[in-house]
């Protein structure tokens, strides 16, 4: 091949790379990721931190820290099984070298779902800085996420996936869309004079994802009598496996730092019968009986379920607190943060950390 076309390819190329370049930059720049609660939640991870929350969307729903004045931090996520929760303690837990007692969440949506699949979107994981290298996936697999994480491919990658969003969930396998659509009717509400930022109103919350919907018992009726209809068996023996191993670790991760995990389960209305089955029943008593037995008298368990304190107007759908309702949680978790041994609440003037 004559010099000349070698000179023309480089310069095809040369020109196909700057092009596209530039097109990323234009995707980035009209389509900036931008600060979410979760990579705001990222920055809060500092010494001053003294208690943190390991939860699915419960506690990322439920939980608003503008609202707390003991020094805590959000660590959750959207669907956050105990096999991401690890990963997210793992590579943020240096941060926090003066953490004193860990809330641990224990509901049976850690142990069921599956965040680490193949078709999973990873955006969430990466914008609370997950670390690629703590995954429990080959060497190949995370190079291939770093790949897809880099600057120059996340836009392309991230911005439209190819995988439609409704086939990311396992959940979604167990139901069809009629029956999703009926268990989660919300009705958006304008904004009220309550702050959702107690200290900054015009500014989100960092760790926190406010529902703005309110829920009334004849809702709720029908969400329950839909979901006792289904009652899917969703106890895939592999996946919960992998999450009681991975919640294992999580307590030995704490024993060894000297944390105490407090163990919680938050508020649910009646209609909250996702995963009742009777097998389901059984794994979720056998995991409590086991930490139970592990612990002793040091097992702590902050229980919350089905709380004739919350009203129907607290939730958004049959599981998730609302804006209003968190509020109210939070205030009322933060009491009981503040009562336990050694923690002080943060100064007036001093900001959460």
């Amino acid at each position: 091949m004559p010099v000349s076309t070698w000179v023309w390819i480089a310069i095809i190329a040369i020109s196909g790379a700057a092009v596209y370049v530039k097109c990323v930059g234009v995707i980035s720049a009209w389509f900036p990721r931008g600060k979410t609660p979760l990579t705001m939640a990222v920055e809060q991870y500092t010494p001053e931190v003294e208690v943190l929350i390991l939860a699915s969307s419960h506690g990322l729903a439920g939980i608003n820290p503008s609202y707390m004045d003991a020094p805590v931090a959000n660590l959750c996520l959207n669907s956050g099984n105990y096999e991401v929760q690890e990963i997210l303690l793992r590579s943020h837990l240096e941060k926090m070298p003066n953490l004193r007692y860990c809330l641990v969440e224990l509901d049976n949506t850690c142990l069921a779902l599956d965040r680490l699949s193949g078709t999973r979107d990873f955006r969430e994981l990466y914008d609370m800085g997950a670390d690629i290298d703590v995954f429990p996936k080959p060497l190949q697999w995370r190079l291939t996420q770093q790949i897809l994480d880099h600057d120059l491919v996340r836009p392309v990658v991230f911005y439209q996936r190819v995988t439609p969003y409704e086939l990311i969930y396992i959940r979604k396998k167990f139901y069809t869309q009629d029956q999703l659509r009926a268990q989660n009717i919300r009705a958006k509400l304008p904004d009220d004079h309550i702050p959702l930022n107690r200290h900054h109103p015009d500014k989100r919350v960092p760790g926190h994802s406010a529902q703005l919907g309110k829920m009334d018992e004849e809702r709720l009726d029908h969400i329950r009598d839909v979901q006792l209809g289904m009652k899917p068996d969703i106890v895939n023996p592999d996946r919960v496996k992998r999450n009681v191993d991975a919640l294992n670790r999580i307590l030995g991760i704490l024993r060894e730092r000297n944390i105490r995990p407090i163990f919680i389960k938050f508020p649910y209305t009646y209609a909250y019968q996702r995963w009742g089955t009777e097998a389901w029943n059984e794994v979720e008593q056998d995991i409590e009986a086991k930490l139970r037995n592990d612990y002793g008298d040091d097992f702590l368990l902050w229980q919350f379920s089905f709380d004739q304190g919350f009203i129907y107007e607290d939730y958004a759908d049959s599981q998730h607190l609302n804006k209003w309702g968190a509020i109210k949680f939070s205030r009322l978790l933060d009491q009981q943060i503040l009562a336990l041994p050694g923690i002080d609440p943060i100064a007036p003037g001093v900001e959460s950390p």
